[in-house]
């Protein structure tokens, strides 16, 4: 066995030739590189294998680059990485593939970079970890080309037509008529404060993911467009069920692209818009000034008068 020592953390690994694979990562990094390249003992290395469980359980790494042309990533190798946003695979290429669950319970990534990968399919494929089941996609072997953003949308599009009720039932240990809106006894299938809950989380990231497709709009047909569009549209600040301002407002709420995108989209009136600035509140200032500047009348002050800034 190789030992191989990095910044916070240690790489256990198996040769073959001047190959390696990693068995296992012992220690805790944040951030953490792996050499396209190492020397032990006067003979050079290259990391071609992550062997299944490999970073199983290390809750502390947030961004990953591996610099090494890896080729293969085992079972729940990353499995239970619960912070980890960031993963680049600098040198590898369409010959990448993943074994089982790779990913599963990574709550938080956001971007999976293979080789020279636009990085907006990036943000895709990490969507694909823990947004909505598109897990198959990360088998494909053309990840970013046009056949696989189409099935990338039919996927989504699948999800988005499902109940934001379902898979609750995996959750729940009691049947529909169990659930009550006053948490007490059961009236005729209402929900509970937790159920409401869980349905608005699923909305929040449907909305999320319609966000981040139009952003990221490699491949993608119009007539797909349009209905993540509606879709947005039907969820917008003001409507019964506003998931889409919500998505913007607590997951968006740094990015000020996202709020010119929805903007575009919904074309408020500015009483809708006076709205929203004050829904936003005082925390997200930089939000309320873009918006504020995106419907003022140019040269005017009068609009600023009202803001309530």
């Amino acid at each position: 066995m190789i030992s191989i020592k990095l910044s916070g953390m240690e790489l256990m690994c198996e040769a073959d030739g001047h190959t390696l694979t990693v068995k296992e990562a012992k220690g805790d990094s944040v951030n953490l590189t792996i050499p396209e390249a190492v020397t032990v003992d006067d003979k050079t290395f290259t990391i071609d294998k992550i062997e299944k469980k490999a970073f199983l359980g290390k809750k502390n790494l947030k961004e990953l680059h591996i610099e090494a042309p890896v080729s293969f990533v085992g079972d729940w190798a990353f499995s239970q990485c619960t912070h980890l946003k960031r993963l680049y695979f600098d040198n590898s290429d369409e010959n990448l593939t993943f074994g089982r669950a790779v990913f599963e319970g990574c709550e938080r990534m956001q971007a999976i970079k293979i080789g020279k990968m636009e990085q907006g399919i990036s943000y895709l494929l990490g969507s694909c970890v823990n947004r909505f089941n598109g897990g198959f996609l990360l088998k494909d072997s053309d990840i970013g080309s046009e056949g696989w953003c189409h099935r990338y949308d039919l996927a989504l599009l699948n999800f988005l037509s499902q109940s934001d009720f379902e898979g609750y039932s995996d959750r729940a240990l009691c049947g529909e008529e169990d659930i009550s809106y006053d948490e007490i006894g059961s009236i005729d299938g209402e929900m509970s404060g937790e159920d409401m809950s869980y349905i608005m989380s699923v909305a929040k990231n449907k909305c999320y993911l319609c966000f981040l497709r139009l952003m990221n709009d490699d491949y993608l047909k119009n007539e797909t467009r349009d209905k993540l569009v509606v879709y947005i549209s039907n969820r917008a600040f003001g409507e019964k069920n506003p998931a889409a301002w919500l998505s913007l407002k607590e997951i968006f709420f740094d990015k000020l692209e996202y709020f010119k995108l929805y903007m575009d989209l919904i074309k408020p009136d500015r009483d809708l818009v006076n709205a929203m600035i004050k829904d936003l509140g005082e925390e997200l200032f930089e939000a309320r000034a873009f918006l504020i500047e995106a419907e003022a009348p140019s040269g005017k002050d009068a609009f600023f008068d009202d803001m309530m800034l």
